[in-house]
């Protein structure tokens, strides 16, 4: 049975974070790759505890050994400082499939011995309107991005992942105006 070896790792690129920048008043879409880069056909399924702000494309699937998925992980429009986004996540959670099962997701596959990959929200930021970008008012706003940031939740890389966000400064974001 699968479940006798315990799943192996799954990359992601980017590996450390995503940003979301304002203005959150339209909605934004990242993309996110998902490589199996174990020995075995696993399968995956993607949670969030914000259904209303955050989704995510395709929400599960199957991954033979050193394929790869590319995930749209969206983010809706939002009132940003009138909506706590403190506890928004994002979870990954795969296991192997069971052997012989053929390549179709299966939400009945048993999970024991998972693992879990969670994307991390914070933000800090001032309300900015698409309105004021398209002025040209941008540069005489502080705004910081929606950072979506990735760690283990499981193993060592938990805690080390957290430690080491990059930051940039809020000028830096908003020239470069991109999804990081």
């Amino acid at each position: 049975m699968a479940q006798s070896v315990p799943p192996g790792d799954i990359q992601t690129q980017p590996n450390a974070k995503i940003v979301f920048n304002a203005p959150y008043d339209d909605k934004h879409t990242y993309h996110i790759k998902v490589i199996n880069s174990s020995a075995r056909r696993i399968g995956y399924g993607i949670k969030t505890t914000n259904m209303k702000r955050l989704g995510v494309d395709p929400p599960c699937g199957v991954l033979d050994p050193k394929e790869a998925v590319l995930l749209a992980v969206s983010c809706d429009a939002f009132a940003y400082g009138q909506e706590d986004t403190n506890n928004d996540r994002i979870t990954v959670e795969w296991t192997n499939t069971p052997d012989g099962a053929a390549k179709q997701f299966r939400r009945e596959w048993p999970t024991d011995g998972f693992q879990r990959l969670t994307f991390l929200p914070k933000a800090e930021n001032q309300k900015f309107s698409a309105d004021s970008y398209r002025s040209g008012a941008r540069n005489s706003v502080t705004t910081k991005p929606f950072t979506v940031s990735t760690g283990h939740t499981t193993s060592e890389r938990n805690s080390t992942d957290r430690k080491t966000k990059r930051k940039k400064n809020n000028q830096e974001q908003l020239l470069d105006w991109t999804v990081v």
